[in-house]
């Protein structure tokens, strides 16, 4: 009996069926939709909480009001969905919760939901430097179980991706407009950042909506250039850009950033 013949023989076909395994699942990942969640949030500072905390500091501490005080006023987030071999992103919802509608624990209890309820990849611009901390800190708060996105604290997690310092590398981190001024995509165009804050305090919520839902709007063709040009996704930048505009102002027609801002420059790209 020839046994090494045998092995011979042997060893060949598992390795034969290792190629095909490992043909079949880059075959079937390839054929995976690619989804990701774009996000953004608003907040009020917690000033009369602050006040307690520098209270049992003997009137010391920290005289910043930061992220642990902030809370959650507005979040808005929308869904781009990339089939196999589409040559376009598709947008599948737009949605955007906000006091005095919701309480913060409802808002981010809706969001948990989605991001529990889909195998999404997390999409923020500054969602490190603050956004997760925050939501951390609410979940705690709130008796909330953290999404998987969430749950991961390493920020090189697969399971998100902060487009400040993807786009950064090992520069300085950029303001949102900053950016995407320079890739003239439109943003903040409804009014300033610092402006925001002020809005919130005088209970503006129709104004807070709409600058948060516009932020994930730029935020979202942001993403969509990011992972064209880094391989993540097949269609082009340019796709991206009239695939994602187009589900927006299909969505959302009436809104003002909308109307004023991201028509006009999607059909000046036509």
């Amino acid at each position: 009996m020839n046994t090494t013949k045998n092995d011979t023989t042997t060893a060949s076909a598992w390795e034969a069926d290792a190629r095909e395994h490992v043909r079949q699942s880059q075959a079937k990942a390839q054929a995976a939709d690619k989804v990701y969640i774009v996000a953004d949030f608003e907040y009020r500072w917690d000033r009369e909480a602050h006040r307690l905390y520098q209270s049992i500091e003997g009137g010391g501490g920290e005289n910043d009001i930061r992220w642990p005080f902030h809370r959650i006023v507005c979040a808005s987030w929308l869904i781009m969905r990339f089939k196999a071999l589409d040559d376009a992103p598709m947008i599948e919802c737009i949605t955007t919760l906000s006091w005095p509608d919701h309480t913060e624990a409802e808002i981010i209890k809706s969001f948990f939901e989605l991001l529990a309820s889909s195998p999404g990849v997390l999409v923020s611009w500054g969602g490190e430097a603050k956004d997760y901390a925050a939501l951390r800190r609410a979940a705690s708060e709130h008796d909330l179980r953290l999404p998987p996105q969430i749950q991961d604290g390493n920020p090189h997690t697969s399971r998100r991706i902060d487009l400040a310092n993807a786009t950064s590398c090992q520069t300085q981190n950029t303001h949102l407009p900053e950016y995407s001024t320079a890739l003239g995509i439109p943003s903040k165009l409804l009014m300033p950042s610092r402006s925001i804050g002020q809005a919130v305090e005088a209970e503006d919520w129709d104004v807070v909506r709409e600058v948060c839902a516009q932020d994930v709007a730029t935020t979202a063709l942001i993403a969509g250039r990011y992972l064209s040009t880094h391989g993540l996704v097949s269609p082009t930048g340019s796709a991206c850009d009239l695939a994602i505009s187009h589900g927006i102002i299909k969505m959302r027609p009436d809104d003002k950033f909308v109307q004023k801002y991201l028509l006009p420059w999607i059909n000046a790209r036509k």
